[in-house]
């Protein structure tokens, strides 16, 4: 039910940050957020996971966040662990480009979508 999570036991019980971050980017879509934490739970991932990802992509300038966004962070993070090793060395000042340039995209593609729902009526699926 819409407003059933931030009067719910277990929400209570949930930590400051995860709080935090509902009210900061998901208090206008309860459903949304449930969604993005079942998925988390379903692919192994804990409510710590999800901010730390959100601190990720704030920290890269993301405004506005998305629960696809979240996930990309999510997997993104278990795939450079595994890869860290084998990436050549990027200067600084590349990564930086590199990481502007990205969040651009992201944020053109999040646009892009979210005026093509507004503009079909149609329910984002997670």
């Amino acid at each position: 039910k819409p407003g059933a999570l931030p009067h719910s036991v277990v929400w209570q019980r949930a930590p400051e940050e995860l709080r935090r971050l509902y009210d900061i980017h998901f208090k206008e879509d309860n459903r949304t957020f449930v969604l993005l934490l079942d998925y988390a739970r379903k692919n192994g991932f804990s409510g710590t996971d999800i901010v730390t990802a959100c601190k990720e992509l704030t920290g890269r300038g993301v405004r506005k966040i998305s629960p696809d966004q979240v996930k990309a962070m999510l997997h993104g993070s278990v795939q450079g662990e595994t890869e860290e090793t084998m990436e050549p060395p990027v200067l600084p000042a590349q990564q930086e480009n590199i990481e502007r340039e990205a969040v651009d995209m992201l944020e053109g593609i999040t646009a892009l979508m979210t005026g093509y729902n507004e503009v079909h009526d149609i329910i984002p699926t997670i």
